[in-house]
């Protein structure tokens, strides 16, 4: 069973109506059931795409941590394959008749770049994941800053006498 649910992908902000979901005649409002089944595919292969790389029996014990870490693995790469879906809606020429005014390539070159980000934010979780230890959510650099020597900083200390 996949980690990351449609209710994850709606929070993530995607909507039916993004992508020109199948079956809906123009100006129908896509019931929720709709845009669910829509999604189902696309969560099984991010499933796979997860336990592929972890392996079924590790993939399926996940907990704690390592479950968040899947599942924002997981989510990541349901928004990749989305925003290239929105690539493919905008190249079916199925937005351009609505813009009318050359933002179709704007649009699509902006869902590669939202794709390519998603991909890139993929692999940093299932990174995580392989390597474990603390969870981290940004950078793996950490940077700190020390000074030492004879010299007093020009910085006040806090309860240092002034002078």
């Amino acid at each position: 069973m996949p980690k990351v649910t449609a209710q994850h992908v709606k929070d993530a902000g995607f909507r039916a109506e993004q992508f020109g979901t199948p079956g809906a005649a123009p100006g129908v409002v896509v019931s929720g059931a709709d845009f669910d089944a829509y999604l189902t595919p696309v969560l099984a292969d991010a499933e796979t795409w997860a336990s592929d790389i972890v392996g079924a029996t590790p993939y399926a014990a996940a907990t704690g941590a390592t479950l968040l870490r899947l599942r924002n693995a997981e989510l990541c790469y349901v928004k990749a394959v989305l925003w290239r879906r929105r690539m493919a809606f905008i190249d079916s020429n199925g937005q351009s008749g609505l813009d009318g005014n050359g933002a179709e390539y704007l649009n699509r070159r902006e869902f590669e770049a939202h794709a390519k980000e998603a991909d890139a934010c993929a692999a940093h979780w299932m990174q995580q994941v392989i390597d474990g230890g603390p969870l981290l959510q940004d950078a793996g650099v950490r940077m700190g800053h020390v000074e030492s020597g004879p010299y007093r900083s020009p910085r006040a200390v806090p309860g240092a006498p002034c002078g």
